[in-house]
This record gives structure tokens, C-alpha cells and sequence, in this order.
């Protein structure tokens, strides 16, 4: 018995064909326009949820880097010197907001900007400049209720976009926040952890043999600890007033580092990163916080889509 000879399946050669043009042609159908830098720019933050309307709890915006046309971010002058770095990601951002909102309140930092929330919790700051800013609130009780809002730091570039094409001028973000039911005339106590990490370290020779921690409350240091090798880099204040909020600060971050201070519950983490002696580095676009649904991946699945059913239409007529 003979058997039909089958011709070669051209299958692959075409799939690639195929995979190749979707990713010339994605970049090109979904690229970031260019940010009308004449065209104004609003920024409100609403509190979501039918009975969280928290009215008249105070916002502040500041303004920590500027942004080029071409969404090129770099940090103004006054931050400039505090040994952080613009993020590659969004845990980036949020580890960020934490140490920025820590060192603002340790120097007394005036806002860019203030707004107080509404009857429908919302606050608007009307017009601002561009670029990225800092959005924090301080701790916050409703008398009317006798519940306390606690506000987590965050961040925004204004404009902002959300599917990663086209630019919003007119931005509304929602905070992150914690609500808290009304406590006894004696609040508890809590404890606070401080924990130190070394990260990526160029050279361990240069990292000093201890580093200061700050502990802030109400705006002010109201202790400062030092983390070396004897104490493991930790340490843990007890029984404090669990009453006020509190942050902490590395209070001079080591020549040649770079310092992200990360919230967890009550434990800090300072890590440093580098221990050379890295150039200035110029503006950068870093990937965006974002505001929304992000879009880009549709068009990517969508054609993946595609390529599965048209690799099964040939798979059927070489067969």
C-alpha cells in the first residue's frame, strides 16, 4: 500500500508572520498621545460607598515632580534631595507616597494645595499644575458618628490616563482609607516596628555601620532610635497611644543609597538600594499610577485570538 505524500505544513511560518505584525502594529495603533501642556488641569478626591460621605475632612495635595509633553517626570527642587527615586511600578508608587508622606510631615512641608471634603465627601482642588503629586489627609473623626477615618498616602500624575492612549485633564481619584468605630475614653496602646534593609548594595564596604530612625507623630519626631548589627537593624517602640498615627524616617539616608520606607500594619521598612555612587539620573516616563481599568491588554488578547483561530482554519486544510 502506498501512502499520499503530505506536502509541508506551513503552519509556524505563517503564526509568526502573523505574531510579528500584531506587535508592529500594536505599539503603533495604542501609543500615548503627547499632554496639552496649555490645556488646564482639575483634581478632586471623592470618598466612594452610599454612607461614607465624611464631610468636611481637609486633603493636601504637593506637588513632587514636574512632567514634560511627553510625560518625562522629574522631581522639583525641594524634593529633590530626599535620596528617592521615581518608581518602575505601582507598588513602586505606593511604597513611595509612604516615605514622602513620612519626611513632608517631619520638616514641615507646607501643601501645594488644600481642599475639604464636601457633604458628599468629596474635595476639589479646581485647577492645579502638572505633575505628580502627593495626596495625604490626617487622621480624621465625624462627631456626628464618632467614627475615625484613617487616609493611606497616594499619588497621582495629573493629567492621568487609564487606558493608556489618551490623557484626562479633569481627574477624580478615590482614596484608600480605613474606618475606624468609635473608641473608649482610654484608647489602647500600640507598638511600633522599624526594621532595616540593605538591598542591591554596589559595594558593602561604603554602608555605614548604623543609620537613625525616626519616629513622627502629630508632625513632630517624638523619638529617634539607631539600627546597627548589635540590634539585628530593628527595633520596636511599645506602648504607645493608639489614639494618634505614626510614621517613620531614616533621618540622613546614606551617600549613594536610595530609601523606599514601606507601612505594613504597625511595622516600618526602611530599605536602601545602591551603595555607590550612581550620575544623576535625567527625567524618565515611568510607568504611571493609574486611575482606572487599564486597556491596553484588549487588543493584545484580542489578537492573540485571532491567531489561534486562523492557525486552526490552516491546521483543518492541511490536514
Amino acid at each position: 500500500m502506498i501512502k499520499k505524500e503530505r506536502k509541508p505544513k506551513k503552519v509556524m511560518p505563517i503564526l509568526m508572520a502573523i505574531i510579528m505584525l500584531v506587535s508592529i502594529m500594536a505599539p503603533m495603533a495604542y501609543a500615548l498621545e503627547k499632554i496639552d501642556m496649555s490645556k488646564p488641569v482639575t483634581l478632586s478626591v471623592q470618598f466612594t460607598g452610599e454612607l461614607t460621605k465624611v464631610p468636611g475632612m481637609p486633603f493636601k495635595a504637593y506637588r513632587l515632580a514636574s512632567i514634560t509633553e511627553n510625560a518625562e517626570l522629574a522631581f522639583v527642587d525641594k524634593f529633590a534631595g530626599y535620596g528617592v527615586e521615581l518608581p518602575e511600578d505601582q507598588a513602586g508608587y505606593r511604597a513611595l507616597a509612604e516615605t514622602m508622606s513620612g519626611y513632608i510631615a517631619r520638616d514641615g512641608i507646607a501643601p501645594d494645595k488644600v481642599a475639604t471634603t464636601n457633604e458628599n465627601g468629596r474635595a476639589s482642588f479646581a485647577e492645579v499644575e502638572k505633575g505628580l503629586y502627593l495626596i495625604t489627609a490626617d487622621r480624621f473623626k465625624v462627631e456626628a458618628t464618632g467614627m475615625t477615618y484613617i487616609v493611606s498616602p497616594s499619588l497621582v500624575v495629573l493629567p492621568n490616563t487609564t487606558d493608556g492612549e489618551t490623557w484626562l485633564y479633569d481627574v477624580v481619584i478615590s482614596p484608600k482609607y480605613t474606618e475606624i468605630p468609635p473608641v473608649p475614653d482610654t484608647p489602647g496602646k500600640v507598638d511600633i516596628n522599624v526594621i532595616k534593609v540593605w538591598k542591591n548594595e554596589a559595594d558593602q564596604t561604603k554602608r555605614p555601620s548604623e543609620i537613625i530612625a525616626e519616629l513622627i507623630c502629630q508632625d513632630k519626631v517624638i523619638d529617634s532610635v539607631k539600627l546597627n548589627a548589635a540590634n539585628n537593624w530593628r527595633h520596636t517602640w511599645k506602648d504607645l497611644d493608639g489614639s494618634y498615627e505614626y510614621k517613620v524616617t531614616e533621618k540622613v539616608v546614606p551617600s549613594g543609597y536610595t530609601v523606599t520606607i514601606v507601612k505594613d500594619g504597625n511595622t516600618f521598612t526602611i530599605t536602601n538600594s545602591g551603595g555607590g555612587t550612581p550620575p544623576p539620573t535625567p527625567p524618565r516616563t515611568p510607568r504611571l499610577p493609574q486611575t482606572g481599568q487599564l486597556w491596553w491588554p484588549v487588543p493584545i488578547l484580542a489578537g492573540a485570538g485571532l491567531i489561534f483561530l486562523i492557525a486552526g482554519i490552516i491546521r483543518k486544510k492541511t490536514a
